[in-house]
């Protein structure tokens, strides 16, 4: 396990109304080291799917993101905040918390 003391920046944050279209996790680059961690807030009622700018709703085998129930999370290594998208299930909005290094 890395020594968290030798990296100088914590980036934390919240998008809320995740819905249908998909959104960018977080619209500010941030230089990463160690990657990601998103996690879907207990009130979700949906599913919210994580993945690349690419990423939908569970509607194709190779742009489906990772699907986050209320209470998941996902780590991901990845060197950009930015890179990150969400969309959520149709008619469902929810709100994830994220926090990288």
């Amino acid at each position: 396990m890395p020594n968290l003391n030798t990296y100088h920046s914590l980036y934390s944050g919240r998008k809320e109304h995740v819905d249908s279209t998909r959104v960018q996790i977080s619209t500010v680059s941030q230089e990463l080291r160690m990657g990601l961690t998103v996690i879907a807030d207990s009130g979700n009622a949906g599913l919210i799917y994580v993945g690349n700018s690419g990423v939908l709703a569970g509607t194709a085998d190779d742009s489906c993101g990772f699907p986050l129930k209320a209470d998941a999370a996902i780590t991901i290594p990845i060197d950009d905040v930015s890179k990150v998208y969400a969309v959520a299930s149709a008619s469902e909005s929810g709100t994830l918390y994220w926090t990288a290094l």
